[in-house]
């Protein structure tokens, strides 16, 4: 497990740090860290479902912002748990850029132990930086 839940940062909210020893496995430690909070049993998560998307954003941090929003997006619009199969980052003169390949299933409470619901990632704390070779992430989520 490359997260920790921190239980010093909120009393509301949930707090994790995430770490990887590249962007997209960084990216990936904080996907499982937020699913795991919605869904005491992510392996139970079926790959029915097939979306693909890609982000941009100037900022790394805000492209790890965006990133979570658009997987909490999927769960709130569509009702379903999404989990990553591939993810790519790429850098540039004019910012970052990040592809996703992504399956999953519609919620079903009577397979997914569904524990909260996570509204939003907040910018309360929200950090990314690269020190001694690792990617580290601190993240507020909104429950």
């Amino acid at each position: 497990m490359s997260y920790r839940y921190i239980d010093s940062v909120t009393v509301s909210d949930v707090a994790f740090t995430a770490r990887g020893k590249t962007v997209e496995k960084l990216f990936l430690a904080c996907w499982d860290a937020t699913l795991n909070v919605m869904v005491g049993n992510p392996q139970a998560i079926d790959k029915k479902i097939i979306k693909k998307f890609e982000i941009k954003n100037r900022d790394l941090d805000m492209l790890l912002f965006d990133f979570l929003q658009e997987l909490i997006y999927y769960k709130d619009a569509e009702g379903i748990f999404l989990r990553i199969e591939h993810i790519t980052i790429h850098r540039s003169d004019t910012g970052y850029s990040l592809s996703a390949d992504v399956k999953g299933e519609r919620i079903d409470r009577s397979k997914h132990k569904v524990l909260v619901d996570v509204k939003a990632v907040t910018m309360h704390r929200f950090n990314v930086e690269h020190v001694g070779g690792i990617w580290h992430a601190t993240v507020v989520l909104d429950v």
